[in-house]
């Protein structure tokens, strides 16, 4: 833990210069730095939120700089900008890969490592919990269509990562628990359910997404039955 905070100041002095605080509003990590979490590859995530004279190139800057001056862990910023939250047009790296709707849900459970806190009230605000199981299954049935695409390259690993975010909402709908993004506080949800898909997904992120073809073929087969199950049980709760 230590030696992550260590890593995170620096990356806070790359970012926070007399050139750039004056667009930056805070700085989150987007997930977790708790080691139960992470894996031996993972890498630190930082989220900006900015406004909106932020020029567009300073984010790539940034990142060279970051990826010039910290060999011991891959980092990198990413910026959401204050007018994409209040419902402007999606514009930074991220929010043209995610609705940014997700992402206001998620921020206020990340750690906040500088500035001021986003207030959730000068949103748009996050989907519904039902509006979210639908718009993640969506993601899902993209990726899994396009993970063996000549066309569209999607990782294999945004899969099992998007049904961790998915089985965290499922817990609120069908179980009605407190909203999660630890990883592992989310598994630890469902150890009475010894079969249930999010076990399977953190057994792939600690293998560090390294498994076979016929591993990733059954993998995705649990993913097509689990979301047709997830709705079913969302539709009738």
């Amino acid at each position: 833990m230590q030696y992550l905070t260590g890593i995170i100041e620096k990356c806070k002095k790359i970012i926070i210069q007399p050139s750039t605080s004056k667009y930056i509003q805070a700085l989150y990590i987007g997930g977790s730095i708790n080691p139960q979490d992470r894996i031996k590859e993972s890498d630190i995530d930082i989220i900006g939120i900015v406004n909106k004279n932020f020029p567009d190139t300073l984010e790539t800057k940034i990142n060279k700089d970051l990826k010039e001056s910290i060999k011991e862990m891959k980092c990198k910023l990413r910026v959401l900008y204050i007018s994409e939250l209040q419902g402007g047009k999606q514009k930074g790296f991220i929010s043209k890969l995610l609705p940014i709707r997700l992402f206001i849900r998620r921020i206020p459970f990340f750690p906040l490592i500088w500035g001021n806190p986003l207030k959730i009230e000068d949103t748009i605000g996050p989907y519904t919990f039902k509006e979210e199981i639908e718009i993640q299954i969506k993601l899902l049935q993209e990726y899994i269509k396009n993970t063996n695409s000549d066309y569209i390259q999607i990782p294999f690993e945004w899969i099992p990562k998007t049904i961790l975010y998915l089985t965290a909402i499922e817990l609120v709908v069908v179980k009605k628990t407190e909203y999660l993004t630890s990883f592992s506080k989310i598994q630890n949800q469902w150890n009475s359910e010894k079969n249930h898909i999010v076990h399977d997904s953190i057994e792939i992120r600690k293998k560090n997404y390294d498994i076979s073809v016929n591993e990733k073929e059954e993998y995705i087969i649990k993913a097509i039955n689990y979301m047709e199950d997830l709705i079913g049980n969302s539709s009738g709760s």
